[in-house]
């Protein structure tokens, strides 16, 4: 007969888990919270926040206030702070949520989406044509958009925007294959608005492809309010919550300065007997400022720093639907999906892209396994994948979740009163051992749901 855990015995199993996969090699170290809506019930770390070395032998393990690069974690939090604006009315041009499916709520605010501003993302890119005499020069095919970019469609990534990791033809801008120089340089190095303005990959509403939806939406915020993101996220969602900007920022200040964690990645000359060999430190640069001036913007899909404790209390007023925020209708809107008013069904194969730059990603097959193939993934509009039927991790319909770059991740299971954020700093990202380590903590969970407070009545 099957005994059900003590929520210690639970804590130590996890805390196990957590310690093999860093001894394993799964990553240099990790934060891993379990949280209720209104409890921390697991808080722990294992390995090392920055690996030993010849110069520094003992390292430095992780602990509960370092404060790793979430990245697009952080999308979640942009998503909460257009939501809350446009349901308050505190946009200078009147839009409400009832402007979700309405293009000029787009265009009044963001005129580069207009069909005749001469902007890249106002076309849609179809491919490259050689051009001049130099053999091998290429040329951008574009066309117009057969339809109509909305801010539904920013929050769910089916605006027609991508990546340049994840599609060739915007990874062939910033990185040209003919040797010309490129048409854009990377937006998180520059932090230029401009770098932003590259072709839609699909006309708008009609497919779902990963890409600078968020910073887009940032920007609607920063445009329609006249307020610099920093105070839109300090004012809607950290001081409601009890949180400063030392806690959770955009931006690396000084705040941050001893808290951040390295970016690492795998060694590939390592040796098996010498853990320290296992990863290798790489440079990331962003740019960063705390209040960008004309032009610039922070990168906010990329730029969220925080400790899993700190940002999980983010993620605990989405799961309790806090007021706060947002009111139980305008939470409802955020929690479904956001996909099924363009007619789009979501996505059985999942929500998955392919590699275009292998130095940022991996191929994604798809965000979550499901239990049952064939189960659909689509997104709602807190730029969430949501599950529509079981994973295989034993999480329900109704879940949802997201990532960062960095390999880390987090759920919400709203039925089950339960979610979790792993964080570390390894890429490429979707990480194979890091992925499997998520989804064997998941499961953990799941497998034992009844040592844990279980749901309550919102």
């Amino acid at each position: 007969m099957r005994l059900n855990k003590s929520l210690p015995e639970l804590a130590g199993e996890v805390q196990a888990a957590l310690d093999k996969a860093t001894a394993t090699g799964d990553a240099t170290g990790f934060q891993y919270v379990i949280f209720t809506r209104n409890e921390l019930i697991f808080n722990g770390v294992s390995g090392y926040a920055i690996m030993p070395t010849a110069d520094n032998p003992d390292g430095l393990l992780y602990q509960q206030n370092h404060a790793p690069q979430l990245a697009s974690c952080g999308k979640v939090a942009i998503c909460m702070i257009v939501l809350h604006i446009l349901e308050r009315g505190l946009t200078k041009q009147g839009f409400t949520l009832e402007d979700l499916d309405n293009p000029e709520a787009v265009t009044e605010v963001l005129p580069e989406f207009t069909s005749d501003s001469g902007h890249l993302v106002s076309k849609v890119i179809e491919g490259f044509e050689e051009v001049g005499e130099e053999r091998g020069r290429k040329a951008m095919k574009l066309r117009d958009p057969k339809t109509k970019v909305t801010l539904r469609m920013f929050f769910t990534h089916t605006a027609g925007l991508a990546y340049f990791l994840n599609d060739s033809r915007l990874a062939e801008l910033y990185q040209p294959s003919d040797g010309t120089q490129p048409i854009r340089s990377l937006p998180f190095l520059t932090g230029n608005i401009s770098d932003l303005e590259v072709p839609l990959v699909a006309d708008p509403g009609q497919e779902w492809n990963y890409g600078h939806a968020m910073d887009w939406l940032a920007q609607f915020a920063i445009r329609s309010t006249g307020k610099n993101l920093r105070t839109l996220l300090h004012d809607v969602i950290l001081a409601p919550l009890g949180l400063s900007l030392n806690e959770v920022d955009i931006w690396d200040g000084p705040a941050f300065s001893q808290r951040t964690v390295p970016i690492y990645t795998r060694n590939p000359e390592r040796n098996p007997l010498d853990h320290t060999s296992w990863f290798q430190p790489i440079p990331v640069h962003m740019y960063s400022e705390p209040d960008p001036s004309e032009g610039k913007a922070t990168y906010v899909g990329a730029s969220m720093y925080a400790s899993a404790q700190s940002y999980a209390k983010i993620l605990q007023a989405v799961m309790r639907k806090d007021e706060r925020i947002l009111s139980p209708s305008g939470w409802s809107l955020a929690y479904s999906d956001g996909m099924e008013p363009l007619g789009l069904r979501g996505l059985e194969n999942g929500l998955g892209f392919k590699a275009a730059m292998p130095t940022f990603t991996h191929d994604v097959p798809r965000f979550v396994e499901p239990a049952r193939k064939g189960t659909v993934e689509t997104m709602n509009l807190l730029n969430c994948a949501l599950e529509k039927g079981a994973t295989a991790s034993g999480r329900p319909a109704g879940s949802f979740g997201w990532a960062g770059i960095a390999n880390s991740y987090y759920f919400i299971d709203p039925i089950n009163n339960i979610g979790a954020l792993l964080a570390t700093q390894l890429m490429p990202f979707f990480d194979p051992q890091v992925v499997a380590t998520r989804d064997s903590l998941e499961k953990i969970i799941y497998d034992n749901l009844d040592c844990l407070p279980g749901p309550t009545h919102l």
